[in-house]
């Protein structure tokens, strides 16, 4: 198994966590609902980013092997319109969902990522 599926697998894990925290909350907290509802969409949003980031990363690997196509990008745009998507919604739904919530929690997965980053790499050291 390769780093970037170590990563995305811890990744997606602690995700899950983080969502299920978030919406454990909400529940408990019905004053904070809609903030614990914002962070868990904007947490699983970015989770689908990196991971999606992730995938291109791999297929320019492949073509700069010559195994894949010839031209591919990284996907900046079909990132960006999910992240925005999420956002609009919180604006559409804002009983449900905080915007701020859902816009501060996009960069949990970033985030996650260089800390299980440093992780491994100094389990490795």
């Amino acid at each position: 198994m390769d780093d970037l599926s170590r990563y995305r697998k811890v990744l997606a894990l602690a995700t899950l966590c983080f969502v299920v925290l978030c919406v454990l909350a909400a529940g408990i907290f019905p004053d904070f609902r809609s903030i614990g509802f914002g962070m868990a969409l904007g947490g699983a949003i970015g989770c689908i980013n990196v991971t999606y980031l992730g995938y291109k990363v791999r297929q320019v690997a492949d073509t700069m092997a010559g195994e894949g196509k010839r031209r591919v990008s990284l996907g900046y745009l079909t990132r960006a319109a999910l992240s925005l998507l999420g956002v609009i919604v919180a604006f559409k739904a804002p009983q449900v969902f905080n915007m701020i919530a859902v816009a501060g929690s996009l960069l949990l997965a970033p985030i996650l990522l260089i800390i299980i980053g440093i992780g491994f790499s100094r389990r490795e050291s």
